[in-house]
């Protein structure tokens, strides 16, 4: 049955919210207050100069529907904690308006309807180390921090009939670093722990970037010293990350691309078992239709890691990549790239000394066009531009 309260107002406590078969919605006086210090508290902030950007529910709702999540109860802003007091000089203008700013806990800001009528705006304050955002609400610091560049551009989205400023790009900030890959699909309070199992995700896919660094550290401890050492570079959707963002890309964390040049196929092969000794397993060693090993792919800690034989050809590098449609033996693909042949060059990443291609923003340019743009729809076997020809190809992948 449903159960309702009489509207709420400034001087009366806020109404509960009330349940309807399986929904817990917000009594309709709840959502004019909401959208009332929405509108506020965005032009109180703009006017003042204070940087600010939707987030949290708000931002979900936002995406999910230009509107208010029914069972939501307050507005998110973030903002950073430099400003913040900048914030409590506008406290006088707050109360003339009606309002209340507490700042009782230090961690958050609020801006209530009324000191009485508790419906509020949170003003969550941020503060940077290393390239990253961070803040210490109840704990969240490591769980919710995200790259500071996706502040670089806010991007626009429309709530309630007006546009608020917002991370960007919104739709990887919210996958990435706030609700994980489901986002999009409401989950109301009643599913218990929805929001403790988006996070734990979230944790998850942290770590799993954590451990794939500490692997890609190991590789390149483990071939310092080795045959192949400052002859194999890094290549493929692992470059882009170093260079567009300045870290691995969070869709990107369980693969890392190598290429190597035919002639030092020896001396790759002679340091194979010093990654096999690291526990690197070697799993596959592709052969293209000629019968040449082309690619090797080697397992870790749930990551793979490949590297892809390049044979210079009339002053182009070429190279091979397999597709198994069906994911196993049988008939699949063989696609022939090739790109201008280029020298090396040093780059730090991880705190590590890597080779690349010497004209890095040339190389991506001929394999992905407009690479400084995330494109989540790239499929490499289709949208390569590197790629001269593609055959058939009876599976050939085992490492013996």
């Amino acid at each position: 049955m449903a159960r309702r309260s009489m509207p709420c107002t400034r001087e009366t406590r806020r109404c509960e919210f009330w349940t309807e078969g399986e929904g817990y919605l917000r009594p309709e006086c709840c959502t004019d207050h909401l959208r009332e210090l929405l509108f506020f508290s965005e032009d109180l902030l703009t006017k003042n100069g204070i940087f600010h950007w939707l987030d949290y529910g708000s931002l979900l709702g936002a995406v999910r529907g230009q509107t208010l999540i029914p069972w939501d109860s307050d507005i998110d802003w973030g903002i950073l904690k430099e400003d913040m007091e900048r914030v409590r000089a506008l406290e006088n203008e707050i109360a003339k308006a009606g309002y209340w700013l507490d700042t009782s806990e230090p961690d958050v800001w609020r801006i209530h309807y009324s000191r009485l009528n508790t419906q509020h705006v949170d003003l969550y304050p941020w503060w940077e180390l290393d390239g990253w955002l961070k803040m210490n609400w109840k704990d969240s610091a490591e769980r919710w921090a995200f790259p500071k560049h996706l502040l670089d551009k806010p991007e626009p989205v429309s709530l309630l009939g007006r546009t608020f400023p917002a991370p960007s790009p919104v739709d990887d900030f919210l996958r990435e670093y706030r609700y994980g890959p489901d986002y999009l699909t409401p989950q109301r309070p009643e599913a218990a722990g929805h929001l403790k199992r988006a996070v734990d995700a979230l944790l998850r896919r942290r770590e799993q970037i954590r451990q794939f660094e500490r692997d890609l550290v190991l590789l390149n401890d483990v071939l310092r010293n080795s045959p192949v050492a400052d002859r194999y570079w890094v290549i493929g959707g692992l470059l882009i990350g170093c260079f567009r963002e300045g870290r691995i890309l969070p869709h990107d964390s369980r693969d890392a691309d190598f290429g190597f040049r035919r002639e030092d196929r020896e001396r790759f092969l002679a340091s194979v078992p010093r990654l096999t000794d690291a526990g690197f397993e070697p799993v596959w060693r592709y052969r293209n239709n000629a019968g040449e090993a082309v690619e090797y792919s080697f397992r870790r800690g749930g990551a793979q890691f490949e590297f892809f034989e390049h044979q210079e050809i009339q002053g182009a590098l070429r190279y091979w990549v397999f597709g198994t449609p069906g994911g196993g033996e049988g008939t699949g693909v063989e696609i022939v790239s090739q790109v201008p042949a280029y020298s090396l060059a040093p780059m730090e990443f991880l705190g590590r000394s890597w080779q690349k291609p010497a004209d890095h923003e040339a190389y991506l340019d001929a394999v992905y066009g407009n690479w400084t743009e995330p494109n989540p729809a790239y499929n490499c076997m289709t949208d390569d531009l590197s790629i001269v020809e593609k055959h058939p190809w009876t599976v050939s992948r085992s490492w013996e």
